[in-house]
């Protein structure tokens, strides 16, 4: 999608269009899933629309590019409340498919954050598998071109890819805190410098475990437990990744057909970002209702996100730009798609 926009607008319009449009997506759903949780209050959604694009999570992959997950981290709040929707409303199994459907256009990290949104809210309390069948089938659609050769062709993850790729602590508290917070990405050229000051992240710690526990709390009271489910999942599967207990995470990755999309364990905390983002929503909206102090302290947690991670500002600091593709791979690229239809080798050999 972005190759093929690249062609008409050229690399950086392309770049900046399609991040901003999944930044927007992700702000979008975070104020609607902040809501749903306080439904009462607009400020609950404007709070949440800047905590989820103004987050770790979204900082380090950023730097990272890559875009794909963040593509999964948008559409999880959305798919949060569609799946929510589904367990009552059958009309609106076909839209759940087609959400679904639209995260497999990102690739394997984009569609296992789609299905780890939608299937845990769709089995718990009680299961709704008809939901289920529809997004097994959607995503099983959406990926077949790419997931079937890859499962069948018997390729295995490297044994060393586990703890390569395991998360890494961002903060002076260690990776679970970090984790919890948002950060804690495996690339620690990735993490921005203000995460390092122990203040800083210990603010933006505070502020992360109080707003979860004011989307719980919100979630109960709105009847919508089900939706902390794939959070709780996600935080749970990365804490295996980061102690990987008895080598159990570093089998599944390692053994399991198609297992290396887990071997990125961070990203699984997604959906834990989200719900933290609308419960900051829902923390400014609760002391906005206090006389006198009220407005002061909304506005101070609104801005806290951008206090505790001002490195983000103007795309990192200047840091997420367009790269242009080296002169020689181009030509290269020209060279062999010219040349007559022939075999191709490719170079590694694996990754």
């Amino acid at each position: 999608m972005g190759v093929a926009l690249g062609h008409v607008l050229g690399a950086g319009l392309a770049q900046a269009t399609v991040l901003l449009g999944i930044l927007t997506l992700a702000g979008w759903g975070t104020g609607r899933l902040a809501g749903r949780l306080a439904p009462e209050s607009r400020t609950a959604t404007l709070v949440a629309v800047l905590a989820g694009v103004w987050n770790p999570f979204v900082l380090e992959r950023l730097v990272v590019g890559q875009w794909t997950i963040l593509l999964g981290y948008a559409l999880v709040p959305h798919l949060l409340l569609l799946a929510h929707r589904a367990r009552s409303d059958r009309s609106a199994h076909p839209l759940l498919a087609g959400v679904v459907a639209l995260g497999g256009l990102g690739g394997a990290n984009t569609l296992a954050l789609a299905g780890l949104a939608v299937v845990p809210v769709l089995l718990l309390p009680s299961p709704r598998w008809r939901a289920v069948t529809w997004t097994v089938a959607a995503a099983l659609g959406s990926a077949a071109v790419w997931a079937w050769p890859a499962v069948t062709a018997g390729v295995r993850s490297s044994d060393v890819g586990t703890a390569a790729f395991a998360p890494r602590a961002d903060t002076p508290f260690g990776a679970v805190v970090s984790l919890l917070s948002g950060g804690g990405s495996w690339n620690v050229a990735s993490h921005p410098a203000e995460r390092a000051a122990w203040p800083l992240a210990l603010l933006a710690t505070v502020l992360a475990l109080g707003a979860l526990a004011a989307a719980l709390v919100a979630a109960r009271r709105a009847g919508l437990l089900p939706l902390v489910a794939p959070a709780a999942l996600g935080l749970a599967l990365t804490l295996g990744a980061v102690a990987d207990p008895l080598g159990l995470w570093s089998d599944v990755v390692v053994a399991l057909p198609g297992g290396g999309v887990l071997r990125d364990a961070q990203k699984l905390v997604a959906p834990l970002v989200a719900l933290t983002a609308a419960g900051t929503g829902v923390v400014a909206a609760a002391v906005l209702r206090r006389a006198a102090v009220g407005p002061a302290a909304a506005v101070l947690v609104a801005a806290l996100p951008v206090v505790t991670l001002p490195g983000l500002a103007w795309g990192v600091q200047g840091r997420v730009t367009a790269v242009e593709v080296p002169a020689d791979v181009r030509a290269a690229a020209t060279a062999l798609s010219r040349a007559p239809a022939g075999d191709v080798g490719l170079l590694p050999w694996s990754q």
